[in-house]
């Protein structure tokens, strides 16, 4: 196997307490914090904030690439059509790996998306649920979408039908040396799919996974709501 050497970047954890120094032909990797793989951002900590910022960024670009679209004087229908389209599909990327730990984020971004379409101004202090209303929508879909997407992708993979890596990630334990940072324990992956099923342990929810019409009838309660039709 052939390497680029300036290509290759060395990637270390913040839990990591011994220091790592890899050389190719005599030439030590460069260290980073963080890298992009696959379009999503690996950082230190571990964490999934600056991908979603990153991702919301990106889905703002394309926004106002169809700004004049948009913004402009057509149907209200094909208007929300277009950003399910372009905008939405940009911002959920690689959502299933996300581990969300405040809604706020995504909830900001569509509702800051629907003022933009509806040219309303802050200074024009109108509430959110006016926004919604305007818009011909219940409920903000974003979010729910995915939490649809990420529990999908959760019953692929505690099923087994991506492989036994994936489980291996999940199920699998490191033995580390170093002592526990103070604080509350961080949120993990997996904590987002007990919240949102009600179960307690990894254990029922891959029973429950298993069972394959319960699965998809407690996803499909993730689904957004019906918008209403346009007068």
């Amino acid at each position: 196997m052939e390497i680029n050497v300036k290509k290759q970047r060395l990637w270390y954890s913040k839990t990591g307490r011994v220091p790592c120094s890899i050389t190719v032909n005599n030439t030590a990797l460069e260290q980073v914090s963080q890298y992009k793989h696959l379009g999503s951002w690996m950082t230190k900590d571990g964490k999934c904030e600056m991908d979603i910022k990153t991702r919301i960024g990106m889905a703002k670009d394309v926004f106002w690439k169809h700004k004049k679209l948009l913004k402009g004087n057509i149907n209200l229908q094909t208007k929300k059509r277009m950003l399910n389209c372009y905008v939405f599909p940009v911002a959920r990327y690689a959502c299933e790996s996300w581990t969300l730990n405040d809604e706020r984020c995504i909830n900001s971004f569509e509702q800051w998306r629907y003022r933009r379409m509806m040219k309303i101004k802050w200074t024009d202090e109108i509430s959110n649920e006016e926004v919604l209303q305007r818009i011909r929508e219940r409920e903000l879909c974003l979010y729910i979408s995915v939490k649809k997407q990420k529990m999908a992708f959760t019953g692929h993979v505690l099923r087994g039908s991506s492989g036994k890596d994936l489980l291996d990630v999940l199920e699998g334990k490191l033995k580390l040396n170093s002592k526990l940072t103070q604080g509350r324990p961080r949120k993990m992956w997996l904590d987002d799919i007990k919240s949102w099923t009600g179960l307690d342990s990894y254990e029922k929810i891959k029973n429950f996974v298993n069972d394959r019409k319960s699965w998809r009838a407690c996803n499909i309660t993730c689904q957004p709501s019906d918008t209403e039709e346009d007068s």
